[in-house]
C-alpha cells in the first residue's frame, strides 16, 4: 500500500517484420469475392451491421431466397508462397433457425475452384454460435500456392438458418528468420 516514483517509460508498437500479410477482408463491397454456384448466388452480399463481432460492415450469406444445395463465394487470386504454413483469422456468427442446420466453412483452392480444400469448418450447429473468433493455420502445396483463393461456403437447406455473417478475413504467414 505505498507507492515509489521512478522512470517514465514509454512504448513503441511496431508490425512485426517478418509477419507478411497475404489477404485482409474488412467487407467494405464485395469487389474482392465472386458468388459462384451452383446455388444460393443471390444470397451473399455486404451488410451495414456487425454481428459477426468486427465493425460494419460485414459479409452475410442470408437464407431468402431459400435453396437446397452448396453455395460459395470465392476470393480473388492470392499469391501465396510454396509450402509454407498459412495464418487465417476471421470472425463469423451464426443465426441458427433449425435442424439440420448446415455446414458453414471456409476452404482453399489453387485451381480456380475446381478442387478445394476446407480449412475451417462447423457441421450442423444446433443453435446460435458466436460473435466468434477463429485462427486456424494451414500449410501451402509444394507448387502453384500463388493460385490461392479462399472460398466461403454453406452447403445444406438455407431455410434453416437465419444469416450467417463473417467479418475481418485476415491470412498471414511468418518468414522464417
Amino acid at each position: 500500500s505505498c507507492t515509489t516514483t521512478g522512470t517514465v517509460w514509454s512504448f513503441t508498437t511496431e508490425t512485426d517484420p517478418n509477419l507478411v500479410v497475404l489477404f485482409s477482408e474488412p467487407f467494405p463491397n464485395f469487389s474482392n469475392w465472386t458468388a459462384v454456384g451452383p446455388l444460393g448466388l443471390t444470397n451473399w452480399s455486404t451488410q451495414p451491421t456487425a454481428n459477426a463481432g468486427g465493425t460494419q460492415p460485414e459479409l452475410r450469406m442470408s437464407w431468402t431466397p431459400s435453396f437446397n444445395g452448396d453455395s460459395r463465394i470465392r476470393s480473388i487470386v492470392i499469391s501465396a508462397p510454396n509450402n509454407t504454413q498459412l495464418f487465417l483469422s476471421f470472425q463469423w456468427f451464426f443465426d441458427w433457425f433449425a435442424n439440420p442446420s448446415g455446414t458453414i466453412g471456409i476452404a482453399a483452392t489453387y485451381d480456380g475452384g475446381a478442387t478445394s480444400t476446407p480449412v475451417w469448418s462447423v457441421v450442423n450447429p444446433t443453435a446460435n454460435v458466436g460473435p466468434a473468433l477463429v485462427n486456424v493455420n494451414f500449410t501451402t502445396p509444394v507448387a502453384e500456392a500463388v493460385n490461392l483463393q479462399l472460398e466461403v461456403y454453406f452447403s445444406g437447406n438455407s431455410f434453416n438458418n437465419d444469416n450467417i455473417y463473417f467479418d475481418n478475413i485476415l491470412l498471414n504467414y511468418q518468414i522464417p528468420v
